[in-house]
């Protein structure tokens, strides 16, 4: 399912283990629940999408967009968050134990677990990116991704 157009899909409580969505459009898209462990999502959209009470245990999400994603009770045990763009994302009540978080995206929106802090996790606080454009006007996807900027 490697850069699968998903935008607005609804997959509550689907069983993605060990799934390529590897640059995926998951925009706005709805995964509670959803047991997504072991998956590869490197560089998958997931703006704006309902994560929540997710299983992203051992999940690789370097450089995925969850700007404004609301990962509420959602599980990133382990997974690797290098370089996400979380910026306005409330992950107030996520797991994060273990998370990698070395240069992820955070700004003042970003809501984090009470006794997290974000700058030991190497997290790069920066200006909000403001309103999201709208899906309907993104350019028409390629069938070559771009390249990663993570080794893999």
């Amino acid at each position: 399912m490697e850069a699968a157009g998903l935008y607005h899909a609804n997959l509550t409580q689907a069983s993605l283990v060990s799934v390529n969505l590897r640059h995926a459009g998951l925009t706005t898209a709805v995964l509670r629940r959803v047991r997504c462990i072991l998956a590869d999502l490197r560089a998958a959209k997931l703006v704006e999408t309902d994560l929540h009470d997710a299983d992203f245990t051992e999940t690789d999400l370097r450089e995925a967009n969850l700007r404004k994603a609301d990962a509420r009770g959602a599980v990133f045990h382990r997974a690797d968050l290098r370089m996400a763009d979380l910026r306005g994302t409330d992950l107030s009540t996520a797991n994060l134990l273990e998370a990698r978080l070395t240069g992820a995206l955070a700004s003042e929106h970003t809501r984090w677990p009470a006794d997290f802090d974000c700058t030991a996790a190497g997290v790069v606080d920066t200006d909000d990116p403001g309103p999201e454009p709208s899906p309907l006007l993104q350019p028409p996807v390629t069938w070559q991704a771009p390249p990663l900027r993570s080794t893999p």
